[in-house]
């Protein structure tokens, strides 16, 4: 039981490390500039919107780190997120802690 809390809790994070990094990161902004520049097509204008707003892109982001967890390969990429998620809660504590 403590190991399916840790593993949801880990794939809460996960898909919230994920949903930003898509959204909101210049990685993928290439990406969404694509889709944006195309999105007079209907596909194309519905991933688009999907990829602009965290909310829609958390579900599928969702599935993504569900499907992941079922692999043990692919749990490590599940893992990468959760630390660099903490890792991102650390830097901004310690930047309001100490500026």
């Amino acid at each position: 039981m403590q190991y399916f809390i840790l593993k949801f809790f880990i794939m809460i994070v996960g898909i919230e490390a994920l949903t930003e990094l898509v959204v909101k990161s210049e990685f993928f902004s290439p990406l969404r500039n694509f889709f944006l520049n195309k999105k007079s097509k209907k596909l194309y204008g519905f991933i688009n919107n999907i990829l602009q707003c965290p909310y829609c892109f958390s579900v599928w982001a969702a599935l993504i780190v569900i499907c992941m967890s079922y692999n043990s390969y692919s749990i490590f990429i599940l893992y990468v997120l959760f630390v660099h998620r903490l890792a991102n809660v650390c830097h901004n504590i310690f930047d309001k802690l100490y500026y």
